[in-house]
């Protein structure tokens, strides 16, 4: 199809449009807490628990977001081989599936790590995801390396071969008001990727000592255990209406 084709398509929309436009409202972005606080929601004789950690992240235009990304590769963007899955999963058995991930927004982002576990060893698993974000800067090495660029660089290739992930990127590069060759910068970006850059977004991103964790589960059997994790009493939830 032609650009000509395409502009005709759509000739007949933005004629028969009416009313005003309305500007966008944007995201919003939340700051990270004094110091970290668990927030427990009740449900009662849950024989599973969920566990989120939560840190403010880069908005998806910013000039670190696509390092954000490449740097969680490891830590829970890489399926099997995160570190998340390997001790959650392959390690403990706490858990079917657990990941994280940066989600970059108009004005700000986040970070997230999140799993579902066993009710039993919910301060476990909660432990376990904390110390492995905690540590994660200083325990990357220059094999995390090594897997994190060939893993990625054989993946984008496929990342944007269908239609829908065609139309995905350019919504994404409209909403964001991202260059049209964000695709090449990204790339450059992720040959360029080395460990001091990791360590600089772990350093910026992964303070597990400003992070909200929200636990939903079992209240009577689990949140008093997660006083263990040091940072107090859980802040318990209103129930949802």
């Amino acid at each position: 199809m032609s650009q000509a084709e395409a502009q005709a398509a759509f000739a007949g929309l933005a004629r028969d449009w009416q009313g005003e436009a309305q500007a966008a409202l944007g995201s919003v972005a939340f700051a990270a807490p004094d110091k970290t606080r668990i927030l427990f929601y009740d449900v009662p004789g849950a024989k599973q628990s969920v566990i989120m950690l939560a840190h403010p992240g880069p908005a998806r235009g910013a000039s670190d977001w696509f390092q954000a990304r490449a740097s969680n590769f490891i830590l829970g963007g890489g399926g099997f081989a995160s570190r998340l899955t390997q001790e959650l999963r392959e390690g403990k058995g706490y858990t079917y599936g657990v990941r994280s991930a940066f989600d970059g927004m108009t004005t700000g982002g986040t970070l997230t790590v999140m799993s579902p576990v066993r009710a039993n060893v919910t301060l476990e698993a909660a432990t376990l995801m904390r110390d492995i974000v905690r540590d994660y800067g200083r325990t990357f090495t220059d094999a995390d390396l090594a897997l994190t660029k060939g893993s990625m660089i054989k993946s984008r290739a496929r990342e944007f071969e269908t239609l829908e992930a065609k139309v995905h990127l350019l919504g994404t590069i409209g909403d964001n008001g991202l260059p049209a060759d964000v695709v090449a910068r990204e790339n450059a970006t992720l040959a360029a990727l080395d460990k001091a850059t990791v360590q600089k977004v772990a350093k910026a991103y992964l303070d597990t000592d400003r992070m909200i964790i929200v636990v939903v589960g079992d209240a009577a059997s689990q949140a008093k255990r997660l006083e263990a994790l040091g940072y107090g009493a859980p802040v318990m939830v209103p129930p949802l209406r």
